[in-house]
């Protein structure tokens, strides 16, 4: 091949490369990002189990006061906490396709995130109250 012809079909080379490598640089930037909102939803996740495990623990303590009423519903995090469940088992089944499917359902795990968040705050506010009413109880004993 003579030179001219070598510089013309390496340029159609070079720019098929130069495409492939950006496709793949924004794929991992794209893979890395799901893996990071995986850790973000892992760990909302177990911060409201760590509070409602809080919450469970000082109830306990409360349960011969049936006259204490207290603003708590599980129905909420109970219906956010089956959601996710679905959500993950759906990721887990496919573990291949599990950050695309990550990436495709995005905008649902970042409600999921949103509403774990607002129960964590709901748990806490919860907390402070059944702990105004324990500390007493345990000042008496």
């Amino acid at each position: 091949m003579d030179p001219v012809s070598i510089s013309v079909s390496v340029l159609a080379i070079i720019t098929a490369c130069a495409q492939i490598v950006k496709i793949l640089k924004e794929t991992i930037e794209t893979l890395k990002k799901a893996a990071e909102f995986l850790l973000q939803l892992l760990s909302q996740t177990e911060r409201v189990r760590l509070f409602l495990e809080q919450l469970r623990s000082l109830t306990e303590q409360l349960r011969a006061r049936s006259d204490i009423l207290l603003a708590f519903s599980p129905s909420g995090p109970q219906a956010t906490i089956n959601e996710l469940n679905v959500f993950v088992r759906d990721m887990a089944q496919k573990p291949k396709l599990m950050k695309l499917k990550m990436l495709l359902k995005r905008s649902t795990a970042d409600e999921l995130v949103k509403r774990l968040h607002r129960h964590e705050v709901e748990i806490t506010q919860v907390l402070l109250s059944v702990a105004t009413l324990v500390s007493p109880l345990l000042f008496l004993q």
